[in-house]
């Protein structure tokens, strides 16, 4: 309340922000292009995507990645160093109506199921209005607004083998006589593979790792993480210094045990315009690894590895940086599809691993959702757990 006013109320203090308020999920949004694309059989997570350049124009609009990269890398490496460059290469072979499916079945543009009133659809416009930009914005997670329940639902639907998550503010009621009345969820439909989900989140437990991964930080000892770095760039006005005057929105969100997924989680920290090393991995990583660390303890789940150490040893294809090249089939050109079988931002990167301290007056909306193979069950709350 105002000092002046102490009976009123800042706007915005009661509201469920998760639920209601929409950003630019940025590189979060990126298991969507690689979802879809092996799910479409068009890569696999080893392929190897070649021709990688440190920026792509269109329009006018320029698309780079904080720091230089290799020019040959595998699609594990792409997502694990998060690379914005990359990941619209293979954007280009999933083509525009490839994308805008994927977009549409993981939840974007439509309010998620969850009982409660008020939340927004988020913003996704149909691929018939789409400039030939939004193929460069899109797959990285510009072009579009998501709420942060949408995000997670997103990587909830990964963790469930590829079904949708249908999730729950209340899990049960309780009627006058304590008998307690479960809120079963309805069954939800597939959005990927059991096979394309496996291979997404083998993926993303390689961005849980060291340097030149994004997600160390997010890593939780005795558990593997599946998750993914987010940073964004949130243009508030027009002309040419909008996005170099706008605001960072770091984001982590990802789910544990990746063997057997229970929990998953997402956090979005609000920064402000200037902030310099403000990144998802530098920022809500380690808070995400709190969370989820307590949610795990709390709930009683066994730890799936040795506890030993901060990083999580991760299986399969090694990001290993320059020092080894990738052995997967190369990708030259959009034109020349994989088929090989499954195994299993504009402005703002969060590729770059700053040690910078939180900003000041940043704001934290944390969600915390179960995530149950068993039967899809899901239950959500806007705070961290105590």
């Amino acid at each position: 309340a105002a000092k002046s006013e102490p009976a009123r109320v800042a706007d915005g203090l009661e509201q469920n922000r998760p639920l209601t308020w929409t950003y630019t999920p940025g590189s979060v949004n990126k298991i969507v292009t690689f979802a879809g694309a092996i799910e479409r059989g068009i890569i696999n997570s080893d392929s190897v995507i070649d021709g990688i350049t440190s920026s792509v124009t269109d329009s006018g609009f320029t698309i780079t990645d904080d720091h230089v990269m290799p020019a040959a890398m595998s699609a594990t490496e792409i997502l694990a160093r998060s690379s914005n460059v990359g990941t619209t290469k293979v954007a280009a072979m999933l083509g525009k109506q490839g994308l805008s499916h994927f977009l549409s079945a993981f939840g974007y543009g439509v309010t998620t199921s969850i009982d409660f009133p008020a939340q927004s659809p988020g913003i996704l416009a149909a691929s018939k209005d789409w400039r030939s930009i939004d193929m460069l914005t899109k797959p990285i997670g510009y072009g579009l607004a998501a709420t942060p329940m949408q995000v997670l639902d997103a990587y909830m639907t990964i963790a469930n083998g590829g079904k949708i998550v249908h999730p729950r503010l209340v899990s049960a009621r309780i009627d006058s006589q304590g008998v307690r009345h479960p809120n079963v969820s309805s069954p939800g439909g597939r959005v990927v593979s059991k096979a394309t989900a496996s291979a997404v989140t083998e993926m993303l437990t390689h961005v849980v790792a060291p340097s030149p991964a994004t997600g160390g930080t997010a890593a939780v000892p005795g558990y593997t993480v599946a998750g993914k770095t987010g940073t964004a760039r949130q243009k508030t006005g027009s002309g040419a210094d909008s996005f170099a005057l706008a605001k960072l929105e770091a984001t982590f969100v990802g789910f544990a045990p990746a063997e057997n997924p229970r929990f998953a989680v997402i956090v979005v920290l609000d920064g402000q315009a200037g902030n310099v090393g403000f990144y998802g991995g530098s920022e809500s990583g380690p808070l995400f690894s709190q969370v989820m660390a307590q949610t795990l303890r709390l709930n009683g789940v066994a730890p799936t590895r040795d506890p030993q150490g901060l990083s999580q040893a991760v299986t399969g294809p090694l990001v290993s940086g320059l020092a080894a090249a990738p052995t997967g089939p190369v990708i030259g050109a959009p034109s020349a599809p994989v088929k090989a079988p499954i195994k299993a931002h504009a402005g703002a990167s969060d590729s770059k691993q700053a040690k910078s301290k939180a900003a000041k007056g940043k704001h934290r909306r944390v969600s915390t959702g179960r995530a149950s193979r068993s039967h899809g069950a899901s239950s959500t709350q806007s705070k961290p757990l105590q």
